[in-house]
Formats: C-alpha cells, sequence, structure tokens
C-alpha cells in the first residue's frame, strides 16, 4: 500500500488518468474495513462487546471510474488561493494568509470534517479524539506560536517575571499520568516499582544526560541543539550525527544496558514517532527529550494541555480565525500548471460534481505520497519519507474502582506492553463523578515494516480487535470485559512520518518542502516529526512563501 505508481504521461485521456488515481483513494482503510471485518473469527473474551470501525469510506475513489462522471465538463471557479487538505498545516496556513488579508481561498478536504490526525468524534458522554490529544507546555520564543496561544486564551497573562498563565481549565488535570508495573500502578510513567540500585542510578544519569543536551548550544552557529520547530536546531554537524544512527545504538554506546530504562526510551519514542527504539533515529530520539524548553507560572516542566476532544480543540481554534470557503468531502485528483497560471481538479463527492478551480498558487497540505501522486514531476523524490500506521480504539466504560496503587490518571500506560496504553477522555470534563468513562486506546505497529502492517490491519476482524485490546487491558483490569459498553476501532494507514535514520538530514527532506512553481507544501512531514508545533510551523512557512511572492 505504501508503493507510489509513476505519473501518467500528458497526453493520457482523463478516463485513463482518474482511472489510474483510484488506488491513491483508497489508501484511507477505515471504512473499508468497516465492511471486511463482518467476517466471523473464534472469540470468547468480551463477546458480547459490540465493536464498530469506524472511518472513511474507501469507496470515494471508485465514484471517479462512474461514466456520468468521467462524461462531465467541470464546473469552473476561481480563487486566489486554494489550499488542498484541512489538517493543522492546512488550516495554519489559511490563518497565517488571513492575517496577512489573503482572504480569496478556498480549503479542499477529502474527510467529512476537518483535523486530519487531530481529528475527534462525540458520543451519550462527551468528546474523545481519534488521534493527537495533547499539546505540552510549548516554548513561547516561537513568536507565532505564542501569538495563536494568546488569540486563544490558551495563555491568559504572564507573571512579573514575563512566565505565561494557562487557562487552568486546559491544564491536564492531577493525576496525570501513571504505569503498570509488577502487579501495581505507580507515579508517573519512569518505572520505579521493584528497579534495582544499579538501574536508578543508571535512570539518573540517562535523564541528566537529556537535561545536559536541552542546555546545549552550538558555538558555530549560537541555536540550541534540539529545538521545535525542527528548523530552529543547530546544524553544527557535532550534534546532526546522531541522525546517522539509531536510537539504540546510542544507548549502547553510551553504556545504559537496564530493562526498564530501555523499556521507557522504546515506549516515548513509539509514543511520539510510531517507530520503536531500532527505527529512530537517535537525533530524534534525543529531541524528544531534550527540545521542550517551555515553562507555566501555573504548571510544572513537562505538564500538557489537553482537551476531551484532544488536539481537535486547537483545529477549532484555528477554523474560528480562518476567512476562507471551507468544502469537506472533495476528492482532489489533479493538479495543473504552466508558467502563467495552475489549477486543482476535485470531485464533490456529496455532489457528484467535478471542479476546476483556477488560482494564482496552491497550497499541498498533504502528506508525500498523495503529493506524489499530483505532482507530475519526476525529479522530485519522497522515497525517503515512511509512515507508521496506528490504531486508535475509543470505548465506554464503567466507572469502577478496581486498581491497586495509584488512581486513574489522565495517561494509563502498561509496561511491557504493545500497545501505548490509554488515555482517560473523561478526565478533562468537570463533572467529578462518573458512572461511566471514555478510554481513549493507542496501539502503533512499531515492530512491523509500515505496509506489513498496514496489511494485517486490513485483515483483522472486530473479534480479532476486541482479543488483541481486551487481553492487552485485563492484564491491570481484571474485569475490563465486563466494564466495557462498546469499543469503536479507528484506523490510521499513514498516521504520522517516521524519523528512521538519516531522514532528519537528508537533502530529500528539505528538498520536498521547496515550491514547484506556484505549488507550495505544508505539512509536518517536511520536518520529520508529527507534532502540532511541526504542522503549524509547516503551514506558517508556506504561507509566508505565497505572501512574499504575490
Amino acid at each position: 500500500m505504501s508503493g507510489l505508481s509513476t505519473p501518467p504521461e500528458e497526453n493520457n485521456s482523463r478516463r485513463n488518468f482518474i482511472i489510474g488515481l483510484i488506488g491513491l483513494f483508497t489508501l484511507p482503510i477505515a471504512g473499508w474495513l468497516y465492511y471486511r471485518s463482518r467476517k466471523n473469527s473464534p472469540s470468547t473474551l468480551g463477546e458480547n462487546i459490540p465493536v464498530r470501525i469506524a472511518g472513511q469510506s474507501h469507496s470515494s475513489g471508485h465514484l471517479l471510474r462512474d461514466q456520468s462522471i468521467q462524461q462531465q465538463m467541470p464546473v469552473e471557479l476561481t480563487k486566489k488561493v486554494v489550499i488542498v487538505g484541512a489538517g493543522i498545516a492546512g488550516l495554519t496556513a489559511a490563518r497565517s494568509l488571513t492575517k496577512a488579508g489573503i482572504d480569496d481561498l478556498l480549503i479542499l478536504e477529502h474527510e467529512s470534517n476537518s483535523g486530519g490526525n487531530s481529528s475527534s468524534r462525540s458520543n451519550r458522554l462527551g468528546s474523545y479524539p481519534l488521534g493527537a490529544h495533547y499539546l505540552p507546555i510549548p516554548d513561547i520564543s516561537y513568536a507565532p506560536l505564542k501569538e495563536f496561544l494568546e488569540a486563544n486564551k490558551i495563555i491568559q497573562g504572564y507573571n512579573a517575571q514575563g512566565v505565561p498563565l494557562y487557562n487552568e481549565e486546559y491544564l491536564c488535570f492531577a493525576p496525570d499520568e501513571r504505569l503498570y508495573i509488577h502487579g501495581l500502578w505507580q507515579d508517573g510513567l519512569v518505572p520505579q516499582i521493584g528497579n534495582s540500585a544499579e538501574t536508578n542510578q543508571e535512570i539518573k544519569r540517562f535523564l541528566k544526560k537529556m537535561d545536559e543536551f536541552r542546555e546545549a548550544k552550538s558555538v558555530t552557529d549560537n541555536k540550541f541543539a534540539f529545538a521545535i520547530p525542527v528548523a530552529s536546531s543547530s546544524k553544527d554537524p557535532i550534534y546532526t550525527t546522531y541522525d546517522s544512527y539509531s536510537m539504540k545504538e546510542f544507548m549502547q554506546r553510551e553504556g545504559y544496558k537496564s530493562e526498564e530504562l530501555l523499556w521507557y526510551v522504546d515506549y516515548c519514542c513509539r509514543d511520539d514517532y510510531g517507530t520503536n527504539i531500532s527505527d529512530t533515529s537517535a537525533w530524534a530520539g534525543i529531541h524528544y527529550f531534550a527540545a521542550r524548553r517551555g515553562v507555566a507560572a501555573n504548571a510544572e516542566r513537562g505538564d500538557v494541555l489537553t482537551w476531551p476532544q484532544g488536539n481537535h480543540f486547537l483545529v477549532s481554534c484555528l477554523e474560528k480565525e480562518v476567512k476562507a470557503e471551507q468544502r469537506t468531502g472533495c476528492l482532489v485528483y489533479k493538479i495543473n500548471q504552466d508558467h502563467n497560471s495552475c489549477s486543482v481538479d476535485f470531485l464533490d463527492l456529496q455532489e457528484k460534481k467535478l471542479y476546476r478551480v483556477h488560482c494564482e498558487k496552491i497550497i499541498l497540505a498533504t502528506p508525500q505520497f498523495i503529493n506524489a501522486r499530483l505532482i507530475n514531476n519526476p525529479e522530485r523524490k519522497t522515497d525517503l519519507f515512511s509512515y507508521a500506521p496506528w490504531m486508535v480504539a475509543n470505548m465506554v466504560v464503567q466507572a469502577r474502582e478496581e486498581d491497586k496503587g495509584a488512581p486513574l490518571s489522565w495517561d494509563n500506560v502498561i509496561y511491557k506492553s504493545p500497545s501505548l496504553g490509554y488515555v482517560n477522555s473523561s478526565h478533562q470534563t468537570l463533572q467529578q463523578k462518573h458512572e461511566h468513562l471514555i478510554y481513549t486506546y493507542y496501539y502503533a505497529f512499531s515492530d512491523m515494516a509500515p505496509a506489513e502492517a498496514r496489511k494485517k490491519m486490513l485483515a483483522m476482524s472486530t473479534d480479532e480487535w476486541k482479543e488483541l485490546i481486551l487481553k492487552d487491558l485485563k492484564r491491570p483490569h481484571k474485569q475490563i470485559a465486563e466494564r466495557i459498553d462498546n469499543i469503536e476501532v479507528w484506523m490510521w494507514g499513514h498516521a504520522m512520518v517516521r524519523p528512521v535514520p538519516g531522514f532528519i538530514t537528508s537533502e530529500q527532506r528539505a528538498a520536498a518542502a521547496r515550491p514547484i512553481g506556484r505549488v507550495h507544501f505544508a505539512h509536518s512531514d517536511l520536518s520529520g516529526l508529527s507534532i502540532f508545533e511541526e504542522a503549524f510551523h509547516q503551514g506558517i512557512r508556506a504561507a509566508e512563501e505565497i505572501i512574499h511572492s504575490i
């Protein structure tokens, strides 16, 4: 599924071109899984729990085969700028253009909703995330982010020392995180229970090393070695060399051997990048610990901002400030451009009509494997870009006291589990007592090649997903199968870019961000790390390219 076909020749007919593109638009696999997973497989664990595979239907691409659609002449539209993709990067670009006085914009989104992997849904209990669900206390030295947080009352003021005061409702409520290890829940995610003295000393040495990296600056360019956005990091070879080998090799070179520490670092890589310690660049692995220097007057370093709907709250903030026409359910299938003009061809999935939008500029706020199909440029290479598949399961759970040790927290992780644990998405609601909660369970297929993992995801039935989830959660929660009312599984075939060794410093990554004619690019994969701040930065960068050229 991750292979990219050669773009069609210019003299192909529209019909052949469209048929050649159908494979691209079957990539969102969640809707297809709903039908595929109806097959029965034996399961006794939680056999009465209903499971629903949710997501976008795979069938949208097949509409392009419809003869009545193929024979249409497209409806002609005109806009100054067209933005393809209504995720964080696309919406940030639209916000930046709006603030610069360029508001003759059209945003096209394939999904039925905006947000990309910061999407959310809701049920009778409230909202819950389908992907990204928090923002660590950010470094406000990045002025555009500071301005955004102030404009949306996330930062509500500053103390006498100029340190920001964050909206208390958005700061993660206590208790914030716990780890199930050796039969008990402990506070915090760094293993503590049952550690040897040698292990504790090694953990202490590792965290001290990461603190040193956090303060490290290059003498050649006076930049922090590791920063957010990535573009602000030092280019000094003394630091960039860490991208040439894996985080596992870094741990070996530094003499870190304890299984508890190695598990913790592996968990952190899987949690932020969808890659295990062997596949994560050492530069990216260190960046996870060393790049964040955000402080707050009313929170500790390392605290997070979070909402029941996850980062879809930030999506809503961006949309409030955007003056643009936004159309969802639109399948972009061709980009056209010459020296004097450009246009975007798309199919409105609801109307079943073809449109062509003539414009001065285009921003593709879409991942590179999609851009490769839309841009006919053989010189533009993107084969180094790879993407981690994820599964997110939201479940309605009866609230009961059955835990040993630390109480239910916002983030709940299981030691040596293949999953990333679960977030209590009801945690930020102001209601004190709940009869039911929403657990959002995360699973990254980090121990398989991405294409192999996507194939496995396609083959799994609802019963197999239920078995995987319940067996994992049964370790800390013996009666979990009796407490779950329902499970909704959401599949992300290409959830986030993988910062494998050599990728961050590659020329291919840098080249992919450069405009091609009138087409500009904005997506977090251009940073090499899939976090909110990077998508935000890429949206601003692409918008500024256009502002300076129009």
